[in-house]
């Protein structure tokens, strides 16, 4: 009889029902806005944390254990793979920094504004995990006082999206190296952009976002449920057709959003 997997992890792991105090923790003085987070399977071990002063040993650590779960609870579906032997598989693909732009930070944007100043650095790593050449899910793992340890995983959408996009942009001509990437989150937004500097420089104008949300998602997302207009100008922005753009434009956008969103009620 097929086990869910969430008895499995009710039995190994503590549901992470404090995730968006945990962002706060790691954003703390860059406000409160920050502490919304993307849906997601998110777990964090019972008990005291294993931590690695490597990422990537956090993250193999944190495959081991996926792996065990998904083989002894049959639901590797649910964490995107079509098959067990898919799981056994399964390996780490080149990780990604990850930034957060809050929304109190995008109402005080302004057009000509440094959009570099946007980004927060929360100390976090995401590791695709690949079988088959395509991106299944996501492991995050965190740094706290030197050490890394494991966070969450799960976003397939956003997996697959990443590794798809970053491997099209990067062997483009004119591309960057793959390790140029890096993933903003707009948590409150329920949004994640692949960004990079064009080559060469890191000036303000030169930071573009991809969406790795795919076009139903940002139809759905309250940024641009105002915003359609964006959409329709911009019909190449999205993880689907992969369209850039430069990311002053987009928190542009962004900012006319945040401006009507009242963070005191969920919404």
């Amino acid at each position: 009889m097929r086990i869910p997997i969430f008895c499995i992890l009710i039995a190994l792991f503590t549901i992470n029902s404090a995730c968006s105090k945990e962002n706060s923790v790691a954003v703390a003085n860059h406000g409160s806005e920050n502490n919304t987070t993307v849906p997601q399977a998110s777990v964090t071990p019972t008990g005291a944390a294993t931590e690695f002063a490597d990422p990537k040993q956090a993250a193999i650590n944190a495959l081991s254990k996926l792996k065990q779960l998904l083989i002894e609870g049959q639901n590797f579906r649910e964490m995107g793979f079509d098959n067990l032997e898919q799981v056994d598989r399964a390996s780490l693909s080149e990780p990604v920094s990850v930034y957060t732009v809050g929304i109190n930070q995008l109402r005080d944007y302004t057009p000509g504004s440094d959009p570099q100043a946007l980004l927060v650095d929360v100390n976090r790593m995401m590791f695709p995990i690949v079988a088959d050449g395509s991106g299944r899910t996501l492991i995050t793992v965190e740094r706290n006082d030197g050490k890394w340890h494991f966070v969450s995983f799960g976003d397939q959408r956003i997996a697959g999206n990443l590794v798809k996009v970053r491997e099209n942009k990067s062997t483009a001509p004119g591309g960057v190296s793959s390790s140029d990437y890096f993933v903003v989150q707009v948590r409150a937004l329920f949004l994640t952009f692949l960004g990079n500097w064009q080559p060469g420089s890191a000036a303000p104008n030169t930071l573009r976002l991809v969406p790795l949300n795919g076009k139903t998602e940002l139809q759905l997302s309250p940024a641009f449920r105002n915003n359609r207009a964006f959409l329709t100008e911009n019909p190449r922005f999205n993880a689907e057709e992969e369209g850039a753009m430069r990311a002053k434009d987009v928190f542009r956008v962004l900012s006319s959003t945040a401006k009507q969103i009242d963070t005191s009620t969920p919404f």
